[in-house]
């Protein structure tokens, strides 16, 4: 199976906001970490260097990946994709982890729930909402 970061980023930022909807809060959270994860690492695989997959859910790593690739030519078109995000800042806000899935109902309050859902959207349309309306990537099914 192939890695599909632009249907995942979308699929998850979509779904952590119906959670956060209905006031599963932990669950929204969760997913929208994952949301975060995948639209990072769509811009990340568009250059050279590391796989993304093999940074795994270190969302410090990514964001830093992420902040050095600020401006990007892609072939037929310039497009600039700009995340206003500080690593430390967002690591420290959010505390967002992939282990929360093992954790105790209630653990992800409201607060941080939205600003996680916030932040996927942002990515998700900073990246791959822009990498799609440009043509560099397929909408995906």
């Amino acid at each position: 199976m192939d890695d599909d970061f632009v249907s995942a980023a979308l699929r998850h930022a979509e779904d952590a906001g119906l959670l956060l909807r209905e006031g599963r809060d932990d669950n929204a959270g969760y997913l929208a970490g994952y949301a975060v994860e995948c639209s990072w690492k769509t811009l990340i695989s568009f250059c050279s260097g590391p796989a993304p997959r093999s940074i795994s859910h270190d969302l410090t790593t990514l964001t830093g990946r992420a902040l050095e690739l600020t401006s990007i030519l892609f072939p037929g078109g310039q497009v600039l994709y700009r995340l206003d995000v500080d690593p430390a800042q967002a690591k420290a806000a959010w505390g967002w982890s992939p282990s929360w899935r093992y954790a105790t109902t209630g653990t992800v309050g409201q607060a941080q729930a939205k600003k996680l859902v916030q932040a996927a959207v942002d990515c998700s349309e900073r990246i791959v909402h822009a990498l799609i309306l440009d043509g560099t990537v397929a909408m995906p099914r």
